[in-house]
């Protein structure tokens, strides 16, 4: 990892609630700072990194809650092909799985306005959802209006405005109550 990816890389923890239990405890690995106030009684740590690669190191190392929630690959997909970023995703998850025995469940990307990012998006959206072992949320009916991608949900063409991070948050613990 270089020096500007280890000095982003940091944990955050809130805790929402007391007295939730295990299956009401989750850790969001995301590149994006989500309000923890979206999600009221579950209680979130919020691992931030920016890349596939990044988050593979941490799992290697600490603990993880009863749920994972990865929320990666917009970053990957903007320097690596789909095909790459399916294939260190899938890694990502059987990792995880593997040492922490532990629901994961991937968030995958909203759409972008950037078109040739969203082609991207959406062939990795396409392409984990048929994958019948990848447990995932999927925001793409949250982002769109009328058939096309909502842009106030926005706060430039890549990045949710808080509006957007609110729909990602509601889909998230909805995943999480309905287990």
């Amino acid at each position: 990892m270089d020096r500007i990816s280890q000095s982003r890389s940091r944990s955050i923890h809130r805790n929402l609630g007391d007295g939730l239990g295990p299956e009401r405890t989750v850790r969001i690995v995301s590149f994006n700072e989500f309000n923890p106030d979206y999600v009221k009684d579950v209680n979130i740590g919020l691992e931030k990194r920016y890349y596939i690669t990044e988050a593979m190191e941490f799992v290697k190392k600490d603990k993880l809650p009863p749920n994972t929630i990865i929320h990666l690959v917009t970053n990957d997909l903007k320097h690596m092909s789909v095909n790459e970023c399916v294939k260190e995703m899938k890694n990502l998850v059987e990792t995880i799985h593997t040492l922490h025995q532990t629901k994961v469940t991937v968030s995958l990307p909203p759409p972008s306005q950037r078109d040739y990012l969203n082609k991207k998006i959406v062939e990795f959206n396409k392409i984990l959802k048929e994958d019948p072992s990848i447990h995932h949320i999927d925001h793409t009916r949250s982002f769109m209006r009328w058939g096309e991608i909502d842009r106030t949900l926005y706060m430039n063409p890549n990045h949710p405005n808080q509006r957007g991070f609110s729909r990602i948050m509601s889909n998230i613990k909805n995943d999480i109550m309905s287990t």
